[in-house]
Formats: structure tokens, sequence, C-alpha cells
């Protein structure tokens, strides 16, 4: 297992990532708000990029398992030894002010360390399993992540947009052996990561690997519907068109395009299971013809649906 990132390690690795994080200019298509924390947002993104590492490095994707995610996160659980009901890993370690793989301030019966495996082994997960834990301040902003590169940040190969903290502890987690084991490890074949903030600007992060288990996998896509006011347009009406997004899990993020061009873009926080957006366009400022407006939403465990509709201006 791992060792921790203390936060003397952590200063020293943020000096070696200036040449791997630098600020995102513009957001990418498909992604939410950069400012301000998100949780789910967020826990999407750090199972994103750990898929982009394996895929660069030639292993397999993980599939995302939503008991996997919650427990990285805040899952309730109580501890043999006190009895005391604890929320998750990331959630745990922000409230109680820790960063360890062995919970703080409780032990099995026998009075061993009682970690994230013994959370896993009596929810029925019996193979192998590791975790990845990390925390750090760096602001709500976007950055661009270089992703399948060396230990020592060499030979990536590619990039991507994301946010700041999230780049930020991937690249330490793929520059530390231990935790980069775990990220690239073959016998995982399943993973679930989470995140949580402080009032004082850390972020917690933690990743569950682990291989089969007992818990559902998250293979189903989110749901868009779109309705508008669009019947009988005259080129001073304006026009409102309304995306709805649902998912069974958590929604992560969605945006909408007019005509190919980003309009607008935003992030889900804590368990969104269904949300409603609104476009509105003033006709006056488009040219004659038909227009398309795109939604597009995205879940915690990383699956786009988009959905188009059409209006005309002009007759």
């Amino acid at each position: 297992m791992p060792t921790r990132l203390t936060v003397l390690r952590r200063a020293t690795l943020a000096l070696v990532l200036a040449a791997a994080l630098s600020p995102a200019v513009a957001p990418v298509a498909q992604a939410g708000s950069y400012t301000g924390f998100y949780s789910d947002f967020s826990a999407m993104q750090l199972m994103r990029l750990t898929n982009l590492d394996r895929a660069a490095l030639g292993r397999p994707r993980l599939k995302v398992d939503q008991y996997l995610v919650s427990l990285a996160r805040d899952l309730e659980f109580t501890c043999p030894s006190n009895g005391n009901v604890y929320r998750g890993r990331a959630r745990d370690m922000a409230a109680r002010d820790y960063m360890s793989h062995s919970i703080k301030n409780c032990r099995k019966s026998d009075g061993s360390a009682y970690t994230v495996q013994s959370i896993l082994r009596r929810a029925g997960y019996g193979t192998y399993s590791g975790e990845n834990i990390g925390v750090n301040n760096w602001p709500d902003s976007g950055a661009t992540y270089k992703y399948g590169c060396s230990r020592y940040g060499t030979s990536c190969r590619g990039s991507t947009k994301t946010t700041a903290p999230v780049g930020t502890v991937e690249r330490m987690w793929m520059q530390s052996s231990g935790h980069r084991v775990n990220i690239l490890n073959g016998n995982y074949d399943r993973f679930g990561c989470g995140a949580w903030d402080r009032s004082d600007g850390k972020k917690f992060f933690a990743c569950i690997f682990v291989k089969g288990g007992p818990k559902p996998i998250d293979g189903s896509s989110p749901s868009v519907a779109s309705s508008d006011n669009t019947a009988q347009l005259r080129s001073n009406d304006d026009i409102t068109v309304q995306g709805s997004f649902s998912d069974g899990f958590r929604l992560s993020d969605g945006w909408v395009r007019l005509d190919g061009v980003l309009k607008r873009g935003w992030s889900y926080d804590l368990n969104i299971k269904s949300a409603t957006h609104t476009l509105t366009v003033d006709p006056s400022t488009l040219p004659r013809g038909t227009h398309y407006v795109t939604w597009g939403v995205r879940d915690v465990a990383g699956h786009v649906t988009r959905k188009t509709v059409s209006f005309k201006v002009g007759g």
C-alpha cells in the first residue's frame, strides 16, 4: 500500500508540477465550471484522468463501481471498536484533519488498524484492493493535465483540460511509485474516487481500486429531454429552450451549445440525479434559417449524452 502524501512532500512536488500543469485559457466543450469546487464533478474528473493515464500506457480502462465512489467520498460506516459512525474517506479525513490509510481512532476487534480494506471485506470485496489518498490547496481554476507520462513527468502521450486541484493530485500520484502502481495495476478492474473540500481551501481526494466485487458497476448513460417554445416564431420572439437531465446514480456536469458554440457550462456538487436548465436566445441576433441547440450532460462515471433540437428564424 502506498504511503500517504505529507505536507512537506506536497510542497516539494508542487514545484515539479509547474511544467505539467498550466492555466487553461478556455473550457473544453464537455466541461462544467472550473470556478468553485464541485465534489461529484471533481470525482468524475479524477476517474477520467486515471483512465486516460491507464489507456495511454496500455492498460485497460477501469469500470466505475458505485459503492466505491460513495465510500471514497462520504458513505457512512461504523467503527467496530467504538461504534462511532464516520463518513467515507475524503470527507472523514477533511472533517477530522488527518491523512492516513488507517481510519483515525478506529481499530478492529483484535486491536489492529481499521482500513479501507477492512470496510471492503465487510462489504463483500474479497480480492485485490488498494487506495490512493491525497490533499492539496490549489485554487479552483482550470488547468492542463498531461497524461501517460513517465514517473518523472516526461514522455507524455497527450493533454487534456481539468481542474487544478484534480490535475495536481493525479500528477502527484503518477510521480510517486506506490500510488502509480495502484493507478496502473493490471489486477484491478474497477474503482471509485471521491473528493471533499474544507473552508480553509484544502481539498481531499481518495481513490479505491479493486478486482471484482458484489456492488453495481455504473454502465448506463444519463438521459436528456428537451422542450421549447419555438412554434410559429417571429423574428422578435425570444426563444427559450429547456433541457432536462437525469441519471440513476449522479450527474457530474453539463453544457449547452448554439450552432456549435458553447454558450454555458455548469458542474454538479453532491448527489444530483436530475436537473433542468434553460437557454434563452434573442432571434434578432441570428441570421435567417435553421439553428441548432445541443444539450450535453455527463454522469460521474463519465458517460456522455447529447441531444440536439432545431428552430427556424424568419420563417
